[in-house]
């Protein structure tokens, strides 16, 4: 039952950076808007709040990331897990302490190694910005062990953060070529 499961965030992990790459979203209805329509490349990049235009709309991960102009389309087509806010945007320091996901808001954001963060409380947000490296991997599922590893092999084999997919708001880690 295990492999099944993993198996199936894989297949699902491939299919939402394609759904991402193509622009396109299953018919199971619209998905929400992240960031209230602010573009996170804006964000990232200048450290900008740049609302996205409607006609720049890409679907990852089950949410909709409106961008402010067509190179920041491409950019997080091609890259979205690099773009999109850590744990879909839920705050990671009330998920490390309780399991539970809670959103967070994006008065409570922070920027950090190039990747966006946002909190549910204030409290929360000096939480990570005290002690940052608690909350880092937050957002890692299976430790970082490659969920194929585990199905195909039947062994634990460590992912590298650069090879990765998301698949509701977890980071799934896959190793090099081997």
């Amino acid at each position: 039952a295990v492999a099944w499961l993993l198996a199936t965030v894989v297949l699902l992990a491939l299919a939402t950076r394609l759904e991402a790459q193509l622009g396109t979203h299953a018919a199971q209805g619209p998905a929400p808007l992240a960031m209230r329509g602010y573009s996170p490349i804006s964000l990232l990049n200048a450290r900008q709040w740049l609302q996205g235009r409607k006609q720049l709309e890409v679907v990852f991960d089950g949410f909709t990331y409106r961008l402010a102009n067509d190179r920041e389309l491409q950019l997080f087509r091609g890259s979205p897990e690099r773009y999109a806010p850590v744990l879909s945007g839920d705050c990671v320091v009330h998920f490390f302490k309780t399991g539970e996901r809670k959103p967070g808001m994006l008065r409570h954001g922070v920027v950090h190694e190039n990747r966006l963060y946002f909190f549910s409380s204030s409290e929360n947000k000096q939480a990570f910005v005290d002690d940052p490296g608690q909350y880092l991997d937050a957002d890692l599922a299976l430790d970082g062990n490659c969920p194929v590893s585990l199905v195909e092999l039947n062994r634990a084999v460590r992912g590298q953060k650069e090879l990765s997919a998301v698949l509701g708001g977890f980071r799934y880690l896959f190793p090099g070529a081997q």
